[in-house]
């Protein structure tokens, strides 16, 4: 064990935050850095995600960071962060790990333009429903661009679109690498000040290595805004007609629903649903994917707030026949010392139901972290 390793384990034992950080800097008059830190500790029941031979650990983690933050009250504005997390378990520590990962996030307002840019580097190393009876962790890299414009034609329509871009490399054999574009079209008409209806159509493609190459095309009709006082979000439900460069032809009813219900000035619910095709990581196999997500924050004192979210997940593979349903659960609560120093307490409890022999779970994670911003 390296002296980082004991360093970690110090921290984590002793459930507080040493790190120091470099003071807050201004860059010119409308740019801050910020230096972050989170160092946390957790318990897993089953680290690789295994129905049987399931491995147990107590994981340390230490992810240092920055955060740039530019164009406050101006016209283009954004954000890049930069982390590196170094992970290591104390019992498998062959599957130690030290991961970069960076975000970008830029705006653009004017008249009645605007755009937006995403883009995201992540180097990740887990597992998912996907693999069954791992003997180890999956290594990939995750590169996600994103470009959307929107723009008023009249002072009730408005037309949007954009291109996003999607690659997963994997580092561990027996994974399909893949890559995806997705091309938005949308029409907007306000039907009141707070409330667009929507019409349009997505395109999507799907190139996976060594394995036959989908193009879906979701045809939707849509609203977006405030609805109610209390009731905000964008939704949408269409057909969606999926073309495999290999076998018949399929469709399904779509669906996106990300809706926000303000139930109290302390209180918030979310709830998102969604319906649409994918693909195996693992021989690039057809799914369908039902999904459903009810959540809720509260902000018991001005320091002290709580969260819960439970999904729902049903996918379908075809061809083969398999068919999981996967439940994912989480709590957590979180208090804030100050402006620069936070921490909290999170279960999540993951639980996959599967037609497939061996590729049934149950997985329960407790972790502890604190975290530091300034």
């Amino acid at each position: 064990m390296n002296v980082l390793h004991r360093y970690l384990i110090s921290c984590a034992m002793a459930g507080c935050v040493t790190v120091q950080a470099a003071p807050f800097l201004a860059i010119g008059d409308n740019a801050e850095l910020f230096v972050t830190a989170t160092t946390g500790v957790r318990y897993e029941d089953n680290t690789l995600l295994t129905e049987n031979n399931t491995v147990d650990d107590v994981v340390l983690q230490f992810v240092p960071g920055i955060e740039l933050i530019f164009g406050k009250n101006s016209l283009y504005s954004g954000s890049f962060v930069a982390q590196e997390s170094i992970t290591h378990y104390l019992d498998n520590d062959s599957i130690d790990s030290n991961l970069e990962s960076f975000f970008f996030k830029s705006d653009y307002a004017f008249s009645r333009l605007s755009m937006s840019l995403d883009a995201s580097y992540k180097m990740l190393e887990q597992n998912s429903r996907d693999v069954t009876n791992a003997a180890t962790l999956t290594r990939r890299d995750t590169y996600d661009v994103s470009f959307n414009g929107e723009y008023g034609l009249t002072e009730k329509i408005k037309f949007g679109s954009g291109v996003s871009y999607s690659n997963t490399n994997y580092k561990t054999a027996g994974f399909n690498d893949s890559k995806s574009y997705t091309v938005p079209v949308n029409l907007y008409y306000a039907i009141t000040p707070k409330v667009d209806l929507s019409i349009g159509v997505r395109h999507h493609e799907t190139i996976i290595e060594s394995a036959p190459d989908f193009k879906d095309d979701y045809y939707n009709i849509g609203a977006r805004g405030e609805f109610t006082p209390k009731l905000s979000g964008h939704f949408s439900v269409g057909f969606t007609d999926r073309q495999p460069e290999a076998g018949k032809s399929s469709s399904l009813i779509g669906m996106d629903f990300d809706l926000s219900y303000a139930f109290s000035p302390k209180t918030n619910f979310t709830f998102n649903a969604s319906n649409d095709f994918s693909a195996s990581s693992v021989g690039g196999t057809s799914q369908e994917v039902l999904s459903f997500t009810f959540g809720g924050t509260t902000q018991i004192t001005s320091q002290l707030s709580t969260s819960a979210s439970v999904t729902f997940q049903q996918a379908d593979y075809t061809p083969g026949g398999r068919s999981d349903d996967f439940i994912v659960f989480n709590i957590s609560a979180s208090y804030a010392f100050n402006q620069h120093i936070s921490t909290s307490l999170t279960y999540n409890f993951q639980q996959n139901d599967s037609s497939l022999a061996g590729a049934s779970f149950t997985a329960n994670v407790i972790s502890l972290n604190a975290s530091f911003r300034y």
